[in-house]
């Protein structure tokens, strides 16, 4: 792998990262998960390269992004609308949409998020909708770029990596990230419908336990060489303080790699 390639491989792991983390967001810290994911886009090169030629070629001439949120912002129920039909013109005016909010009084204040109730009075949920219906555009485009520009670069499917959401649901509570390695598989699943903080737990230890199995049954398969490789997957996919506590007695598997 050259470089270039290495360089790649890493941004996709720290941007998926970054994107999986704005996309749980909740009400109280929607503000600052937005603000985490803009600075992190604007601080890496590839990727502010991108939303600058979407600005300046692709969003309509006129578009006021800071006008339009003002406008959502002081009427009850509106939503942002009306996107550009090419993935990177959508790409910029959500970037835009989100400094404007951010600008101004964020995404707490105002009307803002009413138009994302979709029957439901919780603001978890309407900040849920607002990541589906709006963010999601910019979180997509920029996936599509850097997926597009690894395939350029010559990145065989051993190094692609895939942000994925049931956003049929509305639930962010579905976010996964996977990665495969060397024509290994790892699956993370969670599931909706879960009642009660214990279930809830319960649920994580085991989707925990099921993607670290697939990482050490990947593991036995792969060369001595990988374990870095599969301690980052464990890393990212955010299992580590699920696997920590897990009594190792009482596991199918050990967590010590050579």
């Amino acid at each position: 792998m050259t470089d270039n390639n290495a360089a790649l491989k890493k941004l996709l792991f720290g941007y998926h990262a970054e994107a999986n983390t704005m996309l749980r967001a909740g009400y109280y810290d929607v503000d600052d998960a937005i603000g985490r994911f803009i600075a992190y886009i604007e601080s890496e090169k590839v990727i502010r390269d991108y939303l600058e030629d979407c600005v300046e070629n692709y969003v309509p001439k006129g578009f006021d992004a800071k006008k339009i949120v003002e406008e959502v912002s002081s009427q009850y129920g509106m939503t942002f609308a009306h996107f550009s039909p090419d993935y990177r013109g959508e790409s910029g005016e959500v970037y835009l949409i989100l400094k404007a909010i951010l600008g101004e009084s964020g995404m707490t204040k105002g009307n803002l998020l009413l138009g994302y109730m979709n029957g439901s009075k919780k603001y978890d949920d309407m900040v849920k909708n607002f990541m589906n219906k709006v963010v999601r555009k910019l979180v997509d485009g920029i996936d599509r770029y850097l997926t597009e520009l690894g395939i350029e670069k010559g990145l065989s499917d051993a190094n692609y990596f895939q942000l994925q959401q049931n956003v049929n649901t509305g639930d962010n509570s579905n976010v996964a990230l996977g990665q495969s390695s060397n024509n290994s598989t790892v699956n993370v699943r969670q599931t909706n419908g879960i009642n009660g903080k214990e279930e809830a737990l319960e649920n994580a230890r085991r989707q925990a336990l099921a993607a670290a199995n697939d990482l050490v049954r990947a593991y036995s398969m792969l060369d001595v060489k990988l374990n870095k490789s599969l301690i980052d997957n464990i890393m990212i996919l955010g299992l580590r303080h699920a696997v920590d506590p897990l009594d190792a007695e009482n596991q199918p598997v050990r967590w010590e790699l050579p």
